[in-house]
């Protein structure tokens, strides 16, 4: 039996803005989401934030949440936090399923309130629990931790050798171009 392996890296470009000594962020997929800093770490650092909450509302609504469009030169990729990314799979899994929570938890043998707390981006959920539940739905989590030095805050994304996944690469400060990596 042939599986077929989609990787997904939740990563959304956004473009920081210096605008009389104030940086704005403005996201490309959530125009709802803006923010700002009085540094461009600053703004960054408040761009993860303005962005898992924007995540986070969309989860609790019940609306999709939009793939990542494809960044461009000037943009960042502002990463969503794994635990709010894994809830954002598992509910829209849910919903591209025609399953509800109580399919779930009867899929899980737990209670209602349990699968309302995997899903509720706001409490602390193991990731084991969120990884069982969404072997439920079809899909499982798979890691790839990224060593991105000194530019910790600069990402851009890459299509993996195979195609089918995106990789976030270190970028530099500067110049928005991949940092170098060494060679032996």
């Amino acid at each position: 039996m042939s599986e077929r392996s989609i990787g997904l890296t939740l990563a959304y470009p956004a473009r920081i803005t210096n605008v009389e000594g104030e940086y704005l962020v403005g996201f490309v997929d959530f125009p709802e989401a803006l923010t700002s800093g009085n540094t461009e770490d600053e703004a960054f650092e408040m761009a993860c934030d303005a962005l898992n909450v924007t995540i986070a509302g969309y989860i609790k609504d019940g609306t999709p949440i939009p793939e990542p469009s494809v960044s461009k030169r000037g943009e960042y990729l502002v990463p969503v936090d794994p635990n709010v990314a894994a809830k954002a799979f598992l509910s829209d899994a849910l919903r591209s399923r025609g399953m509800n929570q109580s399919d779930l938890a009867r899929s899980l043998d737990i209670d209602t309130r349990n699968v309302q707390r995997l899903l509720d981006p706001t409490h602390s959920s193991t990731l084991s629990s969120i990884s069982e539940a969404l072997k439920h739905v079809g899909l499982s989590i798979t890691m790839t931790l990224v060593d991105t030095g000194p530019n910790r805050r600069m990402l851009r994304s890459a299509k993996s050798g195979s195609g089918t996944a995106h990789v976030l690469r270190p970028m530099k400060a500067i110049r928005g171009r991949p940092a170098r990596t060494k060679t032996s």
